[in-house]
């Protein structure tokens, strides 16, 4: 899964700087675009902070993505 594929999965995204997002949480009620969505500053890896206190987990779940999700360089891809 690439970057903008992982953005895809929420609602309610908006653009707040390069490769900096914000988005409506999933796994609340979420009406004030409290996610954040951006890249470390590597860009191997996909940072998601909720606001409102939800966890990782809990967001990955109600989109339908998992833990590896979050890491866009796989350990056979640094071998190389």
């Amino acid at each position: 899964m690439n970057y903008n594929n992982f953005i895809a999965r929420f609602n309610g995204v908006k653009q707040t700087g390069t490769n900096q997002y914000m988005a409506l949480c999933p796994a609340h009620e979420d009406h004030n675009h409290s996610l954040s969505i951006s890249l470390s500053d590597d860009g191997t890896k996909i940072l998601i902070y909720c606001f409102a206190g939800c966890s990782t987990e809990e967001i990955l779940q109600k989109s339908g993505l998992n833990m590896a999700d979050l890491f866009l360089v796989s350990a056979n891809d640094k071998k190389q």
